[in-house]
């Protein structure tokens, strides 16, 4: 990671925008790219002047977004062919039915909160495509989570900067996505770990 780390900075030094919105697209299909913390470094950049921060989270967004809605149409139209193929009945999976059936109950959760984490996020891109999910519903949230997503830790490394920055080094690269993605997945199952408390108590 740290090779690509060093490879990631040295583009976004050279190539600014452009560079930031390759790493955050290619991320977002699981390559091995430091995104959250090329966004974090660019927006650093920004509080010194060398990028505007506006930019930053507007290029960033749109390669996460466009990412987003290429996988959903590519498991939409050819999802199920391919997982057939493999061997994956994913059409009469009861695994895959409960999954989508979930992800109906609680789509619009879901798909905010799923892009605090790439993992997550690139999950229910897919199932949300296999199942034909609502394209608009799909896009509004997808859209809105990407925008708070990036905002969010734009903001960290704009106005905290170098030590944030050397805190996602010691780490990890993921530590904040996983610490979002735990947290997602809390809330989502906020009522069952409730009702499981309150069940010990008794």
């Amino acid at each position: 990671m740290e090779a690509f780390l060093q490879d990631a900075l040295s583009y976004l030094l050279l190539y600014k925008y452009a560079a930031l919105f390759f790493i955050t697209f290619l991320a977002a299909f699981a390559l091995p790219l430091p995104s959250t913390t090329s966004l974090m470094t660019a927006a650093g950049f920004a509080s010194q002047g060398y990028m505007n921060i506006g930019l930053v989270i507007f290029w960033a967004t749109l390669g996460n977004v466009v990412a987003d809605n290429l996988a959903y149409f590519i498991a939409r139209h050819w999802g199920a062919a391919v997982f057939e193929k493999i061997g994956l009945k994913v059409t009469k999976s009861p695994v895959i039915s409960f999954v989508t059936e979930r992800l109906q109950e609680h789509s619009r959760s879901i798909i905010f909160w799923s892009r605090f984490e790439v993992i997550m996020t690139i999950t229910v891109n897919i199932l949300n495509g296999i199942a034909r999910a609502d394209y608009r519903q799909f896009f509004l949230y997808g859209f809105l989570g990407e925008v708070a997503q990036v905002t969010l830790f734009a903001s960290m490394g704009y106005f905290f900067g170098s030590s944030l920055l050397s805190t996602v080094s010691f780490f990890g690269e993921f530590t904040f996505p996983l610490i979002a993605g735990t947290l997602m997945v809390l809330f989502l199952l906020r009522r069952a770990i409730l009702r499981y408390f309150l069940e010990k108590r008794k």
